[in-house]
C-alpha cells in the first residue's frame, strides 16, 4: 500500500519517539480488508477457553489496531496530519484500556470456571452425603421395624408363658386340694376301722365274761 508524504511523516515520528503500543500500531499489517471485518469475525465474540486466553485477547486488540491504522492512513490523505496527531493519543489510550479489559475479562472467566468447578465438586459431595444419609435413615427405619417385630414376638411369648404358668399353678393347687381330700378320707377310714376293731374286741370280752 502506498503512503502519502504526511503519512510517511507520522511513520517517522512514531518510529522515533512513539510509545510501544504506537510502534505496534504502526508496524501492524491489517489481516482484514477493513475494520468491519474485525467486528464481523466469527471468533471476535467467542470466549476462548484454552490456556492461552490472554494471548487471544491481545491478538484481538492488535487486529482492531491494524484496522484503525488503515483508517488513519486514509484520514491523513483526506484531512492532513494534524487530525491524526490529535486522535492518536486517544486511540492509543482506548486500545490500552481495551486490552486491559480483555485481560480482566479473561481473569474473570477463569475465576468463573474455577468457581463453577468448585461448585460442581461441592454439589457432588452434597449429593453423595444426601444419598449416604438417606441410606442411613433407611437402615435405621429397617432396624426399628425389626426391633418392633421382635418386641411383639417376645411379648406374645411372655404372654403365652404367663398363661402356661397360671394354668400350671391352678393344676398344682387342684392336685394339692385333691391330695388333702384323699388324705382326710383315708384318715377317716382308718379311724372307723380302728373303732370297729376295738368294738369287736370289747364285745368278745363281754361275751367271755357272761359265759363265765
Amino acid at each position: 500500500m502506498s503512503h502519502s508524504p504526511e503519512s510517511a511523516i507520522v511513520h517517522e515520528n512514531i518510529a522515533n519517539g512513539g510509545t510501544e503500543l504506537e510502534k505496534k500500531l504502526l508496524n501492524l499489517k491489517p489481516p482484514f480488508n477493513d475494520i468491519d471485518d474485525v467486528y464481523l469475525s466469527s471468533n471476535f465474540n467467542e470466549l476462548d477457553r484454552s490456556s492461552h486466553v490472554s494471548v487471544v485477547m491481545s491478538e484481538r486488540v492488535q487486529c482492531i489496531a491494524s484496522g484503525i491504522y488503515k483508517e488513519f492512513e486514509t484520514m491523513i490523505e483526506a484531512y492532513g496530519l494534524p487530525v491524526v496527531e490529535r486522535l492518536m493519543p486517544l486511540i492509543i489510550s482506548l486500545l490500552e484500556n481495551l486490552d486491559d479489559l480483555y485481560k480482566d475479562q479473561s481473569a474473570y472467566h477463569a475465576e468463573v470456571r474455577q468457581l463453577r468447578e468448585e461448585n460442581e465438586h461441592i454439589y457432588d459431595q452434597l449429593t453423595a452425603e444426601k444419598a449416604a444419609r438417606k441410606q442411613s435413615e433407611m437402615r435405621l427405619l429397617n432396624a426399628e421395624d425389626a426391633f418392633d417385630e421382635e418386641r411383639k414376638v417376645n411379648e406374645a411369648k411372655n404372654e403365652s408363658l404367663s398363661t402356661s404358668c397360671r394354668q400350671t399353678e391352678l393344676r398344682l393347687q387342684l392336685a394339692k386340694d385333691q391330695g388333702l381330700f384323699f388324705s382326710f378320707i383315708s384318715y377317716t377310714y382308718i379311724l372307723s376301722h380302728s373303732i370297729y376293731i376295738f368294738l369287736i374286741i370289747i364285745n368278745n370280752h363281754i361275751e367271755v365274761i357272761f359265759k363265765q
